[in-house]
């Protein structure tokens, strides 16, 4: 875990919006399950190749960052500008998607410079989502509120044997599917996801 992301997650270096600081239990919990994650191999994800040059669904969602009564984020505008990874994640309450959220968080600026965008999906309502963001901080990508899972329904979280998975996608300027990853942990690691979606084009 790089030394930004460990300081977002410990008390002594970070503080909730109303200035009290996140209790030690809680960071030393959120690094257990990180241990246990990357020990299971869980970042790897698991691909799924029968998505592959598919054309995405097209979504319409809130960013939780952005005040009530903004624009929607919609992948048709997203893609226009170049390559889009797309995180799926159950909800911020849950630790191993907010380390995953925020690992890529925090390298969004490799993305940006590979002239890709990043956006996160979760079944958190906006006010649900700003609850939680005042204890992990904000993400360096739009986080859009997808209540009742039905954008990932569209794409094909839903599994008969597990509900709602975990999934991931880079997405092309075409809004055809490069990358794909359904599983239920977290998936995609930051080199991974870049190099997916270098190969999709980026703003290229």
């Amino acid at each position: 875990m790089s030394g930004p992301l460990r300081q977002r997650l410990f008390p002594v270096r970070r503080r909730r919006a109303d200035g009290q600081t996140v209790p030690l239990w809680r960071a030393v919990a959120l690094m257990s399950v990180f241990s246990m994650w990357t020990l299971a191999g869980c970042e790897a994800g698991h691909g799924n190749s029968s998505v592959i040059g598919t054309v995405a669904p097209d979504f319409t969602l809130q960013d939780a960052q952005e005040e009530d009564g903004s624009p929607p984020v919609t992948l048709t505008r997203l893609v226009e500008s170049g390559s889009v990874v797309i995180v799926f994640h159950r909800g911020l309450h849950c630790p191993i998607c907010t380390l995953h959220l925020l690992e890529i968080s925090e390298h969004m600026a490799d993305f940006t410079r590979a002239g890709v965008q990043g956006v996160a999906i979760g079944p958190d309502t906006p006010a649900e989502a700003r609850i939680n963001l005042d204890t992990v901080g904000p993400l360096s990508m739009p986080l859009l509120s997808d209540p009742g899972d039905k954008t990932a329904r569209a794409f094909g979280l839903e599994s008969a044997s597990h509900g709602l998975q975990h999934g991931t996608f880079v997405v092309d300027r075409s809004r055809r599917i490069q990358f794909a990853g359904i599983s239920d942990e977290p998936v995609g690691t930051v080199p991974e996801l870049l190099d997916a979606a270098r190969r999709a084009g980026g703003s290229h």
